[in-house]
């Protein structure tokens, strides 16, 4: 059975001005349950801004939902904030990635939840960048006018010395 993807709100973890993050919930056999951080938030309405964090974590679970710009049943974004269209646009990327992956770990063998997380994180693929190469860049092209030569010598020693002491950082 292929897991149901949906987008909730963490109205139970409210930021400092009120907004909740939304995230991705992956279903397994109706058992599993992984939940994943979107990196994203959704405002409370304009005439709910007002409202304490201390008000709103005393409402009662169900009625926290009417507080945010966001329709539950079709779990998307709606009007009373600027950036309604993008999320939206978000929230349909992220689905659609989200079945893409659940579609190719099937069709290999390999779905599980912790498969699942793995991938839709993409936690083995390499795309960092070390400490070294990361200084040597900005010392030698992002901000090579703003050193001198002594000091970028000085630098590119103290790099040196720190992936000798801890290499690959």
């Amino acid at each position: 059975m292929i897991p149901t993807i949906h987008f909730i709100l963490r109205i139970d973890r409210p930021s400092p001005d009120g907004s909740v993050s939304v995230y991705i919930r992956a279903t397994f056999s109706r058992k599993q349950i992984i939940t994943l951080a979107t990196g994203r938030s959704i405002p409370l309405k304009k005439e709910y801004q007002k409202l304490s964090i201390e008000k709103i974590m005393q409402m009662p679970t169900d009625k926290r939902y009417e507080l945010y710009c966001w329709d539950k049943q079709r779990e998307r974004a709606t009007k009373g904030f600027g950036s309604m269209e993008s999320m939206n646009l978000f929230i349909d990327d992220e689905r659609k990635r989200a079945n893409d992956t659940l579609y190719d770990l099937n069709k290999r063998g390999r779905l599980t939840p912790d498969n699942f997380k793995k991938e839709f994180l993409q936690i083995n693929k390499k795309s960092y960048v070390t400490m070294r190469e990361y200084c040597l860049n900005e010392i030698n092209k992002n901000r090579s006018e703003q050193f001198a030569d002594e000091t970028k010598r000085s630098y590119k020693s103290i790099i040196t010395k720190l992936d000798g002491y801890k290499p690959n950082i």
